[in-house]
């Protein structure tokens, strides 16, 4: 559905976090942005890491990939929030539209 939130077929719903786990609690904390957006639930998600050549072919889609002490959930807040708050509007877009029902109802 986009370069930060992957939709299987099987439901199955993958956030990919743009930056390495040290021991920094980064999965954690920028995965919980991305779920918080969505309203899922720990067990209704993966992580995987992103795909450089994907940030690259996009002009940097994932905005911050240098992983810098603890400022990878600062630097990636916003960012994170805005890609989760798009997903979560596309979803109910094409819901609305699936079902007949304004968006509101949903």
């Amino acid at each position: 559905i986009s370069a930060w939130v992957a939709i299987h077929p099987d439901d199955r719903v993958v956030l990919r976090i743009p930056q390495s786990e040290l021991g920094q609690g980064v999965t954690t904390a920028l995965a919980q942005l991305l779920a918080e957006e969505l309203d899922l639930a720990w067990d209704e998600f993966d992580t995987e890491y992103f795909d450089a050549q994907l940030n690259r072919q996009q002009n940097n889609v994932y905005v911050h990939t240098a992983t810098l002490n603890s400022w990878s959930s600062d630097l990636l807040f916003e960012p994170m929030r805005r890609a989760g708050a798009e997903v979560r509007a596309r979803l109910l877009g094409a819901a609305a539209t699936r079902l007949a029902v304004p968006v509101g109802e949903l």
